[in-house]
């Protein structure tokens, strides 16, 4: 590993020798090193001369100061730790070294915030190369049993170890690459025991509330985009139970929301690294298992509860639950994988609760263009974007059951398709909630020609198309989803049905734009086929080569 003195006393010699202004020497010395294979990416590369390059220099010996002091903490042979003076003000300082590249990847038109994501990004290159980072894992044994929580200065160790640890192994969501050592630490960290989930909420010190988010908020960041890291903590002994169980005996609501965002990282697929990237070869998803076992440990009852809690007519608890209630459905939404679950969340009332949600908003949408004050409606707005997103996508995973989108679709008093109208035509610039509606509507119109007829009574082919023409380059799902829901009301819909979705704000051209994109080919030929379109499907091979498929049927 390159020094930093190394590759200051390089770039000295290269200005000196080659005549080169600071920056030349600069980049000379960069090229110089990669040429040679050399990993630049902990080091400061301002001019040592500079005023910055001096202040990063003296940033970058305090890190080092509190990497050395992480060396001096000793692990016994019973795996006690035995902490140095000052080791919770090093972790502090690890972790404010680091954190800038671990937080919002925006870009930033600020110098002063470019420059210190910058340095921060090779703190943690420089971390990523120590061995302090295994001391980091050693910490997380410094509670052995539950007494140990009456300890603050060991909960205070923990509590700072734990923001290192997330701090660095989040980095890489910004850098979008991820190293052999937070790879391995991940996996050493999901082995660590659990009981410390149980431990924090079975103890009377409600302070312990902020360990178990800390904790939860850990494991999100170690299985996030990694199956075989879910698999790891999904196998472990009891572990989903135990999580259940800490949901259950929780009264605080930042535990359920850090508790639902970890459960929507297990059941969800999102780990989409080539097969060459991955540790074991091609990865599988483990997340129908995982839905089906939190749903054995009663978890859809759970999130029912707290849904409640949430949707009441106590504003105050309202407010204070912005981002808990949305969240709550998003975790149902990832669940809703299976007729049984589905069925499960009808019987405790979620579909009425969902549906109380979208009839809310959509009288909330005409209340608010005759509001007087324009900030009032435009926060309001923003406040209930989420909520409906999150609820529509919910509807959207329900309505796989014949049944149960028939009674949201066509049922007298549970009709949500207006509401669901009005919603997307107040938020028609948000991509996510807009595909949405299209997988909602492509959903319900599936094998149902009744369903599809309300639908185009209601003008959806239009919200439809209306999303596809706004979204045309930006979300090639949006357009697959779009042209799956035209698809599918076109498919037993009878010739005057079809003419009027090809009337609809030129419903062919819309279709074979989409059809220009890889992701949507098959879903744009079938709705232009099943509407009676010419159409064929037209291959340029790498050799330059046009081959055209006859119309295909199916």
């Amino acid at each position: 590993m390159i020094s930093q003195e190394l590759f200051d006393e390089t770039v000295l010699e290269n200005e000196e020798v080659f005549d080169l202004s600071p920056a030349e020497a600069i980049q000379e010395t960069v090229e110089q090193f990669e040429k040679s294979k050399q990993s630049v990416h902990h080091l400061s590369l301002c001019h040592p001369s500079s005023k910055k390059g001096q202040l990063e220099r003296t940033e970058r010996q305090q890190f080092t100061q509190a990497l050395t002091l992480l060396d001096t903490t000793c692990v016994k042979d019973d795996g006690s730790v035995e902490m140095a003076e000052g080791i919770v003000e090093a972790l502090v300082a690890i972790h404010e070294a680091c954190s800038n590249s671990a937080t919002n990847s925006s870009s930033s038109s600020s110098s002063s915030s470019s420059s210190s994501r910058s340095s921060s990004i090779a703190f943690v290159a420089l971390l990523d190369q120590h061995e302090g980072i295994y001391t980091l894992l050693s910490l997380l044994n410094v509670i052995q049993e539950e007494t140990d929580l009456l300890h603050d200065d060991k909960v205070t160790v923990l509590m700072a170890t734990i923001q290192c640890l997330i701090t660095y192994l989040s980095s890489n969501n910004n850098n979008k690459t991820t190293t052999n050592n937070q790879r391995d630490l991940t996996k050493a960290v999901l082995t660590k025991p659990l009981l410390q989930l149980e431990w924090t909420t079975s103890s009377s010190n409600n302070d312990n509330n902020a360990l178990t988010i800390a904790i939860l908020q850990l494991l999100q960041v170690c299985c996030r985009s990694n199956e075989l890291n879910k698999k790891i903590w999904t196998s472990r002994h009891h572990s989903l139970r135990r999580l259940v169980t800490v949901l259950q005996k929780t009264k605080e609501e930042n535990v359920i929301l850090a508790g639902c965002q970890f459960m929507a990282v297990l059941c969800r697929f999102d780990d989409f690294r080539t097969s060459s990237n991955t540790d074991n070869g091609p990865t599988i998803s483990s997340s129908h298992d995982t839905v089906l076992e939190l749903s054995r440990c009663g978890l859809v009852l759970v999130l029912k509860d707290w849904t409640d809690r949430c949707d009441c007519d106590d504003a105050l608890l309202k407010r204070k639950s912005e981002q808990l209630l949305p969240a709550l459905l998003t975790t149902l939404r990832v669940m809703a994988v299976h007729d049984d679950i589905v069925q499960s969340m009808v019987a405790v009332g979620l579909l009425d609760t969902a549906t109380r949600i979208l009839k809310t908003a959509a009288s909330t949408a005409s209340t608010t263009t005759s509001s007087t004050s324009t900030t009032t409606s435009s926060t309001r707005a923003a406040n209930d974007l989420e909520l409906v997103t999150a609820t529509i996508g919910l509807l959207r995973n329900i309505s796989a059951n014949d049944e149960i989108k028939t009674t949201l679709c066509c049922g007298h008093n549970t009709s949500v398709l207006p509401c669901i109208m009005a919603i997307a035509q107040m938020y028609p610039n948000q991509p996510l909630l807009q595909e949405h509606v299209c997988g909602l509507l492509g959903a319900m119109a599936l094998r149902k020609p009744k369903n599809a007829t309300r639908i185009l009574q209601c003008d959806g082919a239009r919200i439809i198309l209306m999303a596809m023409t706004r979204f045309t380059n930006q979300n090639t799902v949006l357009q697959r989803q779009g042209a799956l829901a035209i698809r599918n009301l076109a498919s037993r819909a009878t010739p005057a049905e079809k003419q009027l979705v090809l009337e609809t704000m030129e419903c062919e051209t819309v279709l074979q734009f989409a059809g220009w994109q890889g992701n949507c080919v098959d879903e744009a030929y079938a709705a232009l086929r099943d509407l009676g379109c010419q159409v064929s499907k037209t291959t340029i091979h790498a050799d330059g080569t046009i081959s055209t498929k006859p119309e295909m049927f199916g």
